[in-house]
């Protein structure tokens, strides 16, 4: 038998789903490290859609970016099926 859904909880899921969808996924939501956690916070970048745009340049010339971090990075981006940049 089908619940029948009123209008309101109708319009409230929708508003729930779209404010969802317009979250930019968060930095946060990854399985990093601290310290590259950090320092990609210290270059502002906080989002995904933020990470994906850095080429391999942009991460070496970040301060404290070494080859642990790139080698996280890397690590990451190959498990993820992401591409560097390549501005």
């Amino acid at each position: 038998m089908k619940k029948k859904v009123n209008q309101y909880e109708y319009n409230q899921h929708r508003k729930e789903m779209k404010r969802i969808q317009n979250q930019k996924p968060s930095i946060n939501d990854l399985d990093i490290s601290v310290r590259l956690y950090n320092i990609l916070k210290e270059n502002q970048v906080s989002t995904i859609d933020e990470l994906l745009t850095k080429s391999v340049s942009d991460f070496l010339r970040m301060k404290g970016f070494g080859r642990k971090c790139a080698n996280e990075i890397e690590q990451l981006y190959e498990d993820k099926g992401w591409e560097f940049s390549t501005k």
